[in-house]
């Protein structure tokens, strides 16, 4: 029976008989079927709160969703509310959503259905704002604040929003605790990013009052700028950043983290392989620095240093050597030495013990690809 009034009521919406689907959910969200038919049950209650929404009753759409919740609970109030803006916001963001598929029914020219729609998004976000107490009884009043400015955007101007992120900003003045300010700046910079707004979040950095916190931080949003299309040189200031952490003497963890990505940047981003191949001699953490040692020689061209990196990694790491003379047997492929190449590609086949790799496997793809004969007792030594 559950099934049957959820389905009953899904036909009726999109036939934009509202009241009649509404009458149906509201049947099938009986107690009775909670038992007996969970998933139907939950698609009425689902129902319901749709049709609450888009018809604006927010006494029923509010009752519903705190059904069973204290109402001194602030803490589990206030995460029903953050739950069900995230559901409005991905219902408006998805244009296949139920709610968009309604509105494109119910006004077929794209004028009115964007007038409806606003109207619609603004009732909405009028209601929640009648709920800021609740946010504000639970000590979290900014983060309150943060969904404000995801629910509006897309509603409100680019100068109405970015002064609702200034507000957001005035909120570290006078904020004592070092890790608040550290997560806050951090929540303000990835409202930024979603605007698009590259320098806006580098400066939030400045907010950070440990220096080497601050260093990091910087690091982390000069790549974030660079992989995500920033104009400008946005590579070059990830470089000025790992210097200045550095510079700044980390433990030994960040100061291998900070190495390793400046000669990555240096060698892939900036054109600069000469000073990452200085970096990586000077790190002793093999393989890892003995893989990136092979990768900046190739790009400097220096085929045999490559070559013997890898040898190297072969015979003093068993569980890498698979790898390593697969590498070394497609270079030889890539240079034009098919003799090398296939010897190799013949080695990775003859050792038992790297039969189950998928490197071995490769190998035999690699010498059917190149027209060699991959049966029997493979020995083959480079030479």
């Amino acid at each position: 029976m559950g099934t049957v009034l959820e389905r009953a009521g899904w036909r009726r919406w999109k036939d934009l008989k509202e009241t009649e689907a509404q009458e149906l959910w509201r049947k099938g969200a009986a107690p009775v079927f909670r038992s007996n038919n969970r998933n139907s049950w939950q698609g009425c209650k689902k129902g319901l709160l749709l049709a609450y929404t888009v018809r604006s009753e927010f006494p029923a759409f509010e009752e519903s969703i705190f059904e069973g919740v204290r109402e001194d609970d602030h803490t589990r109030r206030a995460d029903i509310l953050r739950d069900n803006a995230h559901w409005m916001r991905n219902e408006l963001n998805w244009g296949d959503s139920a709610i968009n598929a309604y509105f494109r029914k119910k006004y077929p020219l794209d004028r009115k259905r964007d007038e409806e729609l606003k109207s619609f998004l603004k009732r909405f976000l009028v209601w929640l704002e009648t709920k800021r107490g609740e946010f504000v009884a639970a000590g979290r009043e900014f983060e309150f604040d943060v969904m404000n400015v995801r629910m509006h955007s897309g509603y409100e101007t680019e100068e109405q929003l970015h002064a609702r992120i200034s507000k957001l900003i005035t909120t570290l003045n006078g904020l004592k605790n070092e890790a608040e300010v550290s997560s806050r700046v951090r929540t303000i910079i990835g409202l930024f990013y979603e605007r698009r707004g590259w320098d806006d979040a580098l400066m939030m950095v400045d907010r950070i009052k440990d220096p080497l916190g601050a260093a990091w931080l910087r690091y982390e949003v000069c790549e974030y700028c660079a992989r995500n299309g920033a104009k400008g040189d946005w590579w070059e200031r990830c470089v000025k950043a790992l210097d200045e952490i550095l510079g700044l003497k980390p433990d030994e963890r960040g100061t291998l983290r900070a190495k390793y990505a400046l000669a990555r940047i240096s060698r892939d981003r900036v054109g600069n392989p000469q000073r990452a191949l200085k970096i990586i001699l000077d790190i002793a953490d093999p393989p890892t620095s003995l893989w990136e040692l092979v990768t900046t020689y190739r790009v400097l061209g220096e085929k045999r240093k490559a070559d013997s990196a890898l040898e190297e990694i072969a015979s003093m790491f068993p569980d890498q050597a698979p790898r390593a003379v697969w590498t070394l047997a497609r270079f030889a492929e890539e240079d034009g030495d098919r003799k090398k190449a296939v010897a190799l590609y013949r080695r990775l086949l003859s050792q038992p013990e790297w039969k189950k790799s998928g490197e071995s496997s490769q190998a035999h793809q690699a010498l059917e690809r190149l027209g060699e004969r991959t049966g029997g007792a493979l020995t083959d030594k480079v030479r």
